[in-house]
């Protein structure tokens, strides 16, 4: 596993932890907006796990593809993030 890999796996062992303490948050009435800090939180963790991922496709996972198929797998990554 290459360090990417190794980082984006820690984020979303992070992220687990958080949804599991904002599920509880939530269980127990706790004030919203502390819930969506810690939602926000979350949200961060993924989004950084996720981008480590496009380091490591753009670094190591995608050696069978030619640059125009690579491209347009980057392009697809972008739009999906933003939608």
């Amino acid at each position: 596993m290459n360090e990417h890999k190794k980082k984006a796996l820690i984020s979303i062992r992070k992220a687990k932890t958080s949804l599991e303490k904002i599920e509880a948050s939530i269980e127990n009435d706790t004030y919203c907006g502390d819930i969506i800090i810690q939602n926000m939180a979350a949200i961060w963790l993924i989004k950084s796990s996720n981008n480590k991922l496009i380091e490591a496709f753009l670094e190591n996972c995608d050696t069978h593809n030619s640059p125009e198929e690579k491209k347009a797998e980057i392009l697809k990554f972008f739009q999906l993030s933003h939608k």
